[in-house]
């Protein structure tokens, strides 16, 4: 629930929810089920928060089991919310992935 909570960055300064209810509610019963087995050959860019652990550095072993054309980037001074608390950064990150 925590990671749900946030600082609001104009003149409140008060703390505010940032979460999918409706997507959370419809798949409550998948979380925490494993992803089945699959190879892709697909090139794939994974994006990763440098404060967040939801990919460690542990995980890119099973990446690499599973994407054999994959890029692992880091994005500094941003937690889950990539693309929320570093913008620009995501942005640019993406745009020299697609281009």
């Amino acid at each position: 629930m925590l990671k749900n909570i946030y600082w609001r960055e104009d003149e409140t300064k008060q703390m505010a929810w940032r979460f999918n209810l409706k997507v959370i509610t419809a798949e409550y019963n998948n979380i925490g089920v494993r992803v089945p087995d699959f190879k892709s050959d697909t090139a794939t860019l994974f994006i990763r928060g440098e404060k967040s652990n939801y990919i460690s550095d542990e995980d890119e072993q099973d990446i690499s089991n599973r994407f054999s054309d994959y890029q692992l980037k880091t994005i500094a001074n941003s937690g889950h919310w990539v693309h929320a608390e570093q913008p620009e950064a995501f942005f640019n990150c993406v745009m020299e992935f697609i281009v």
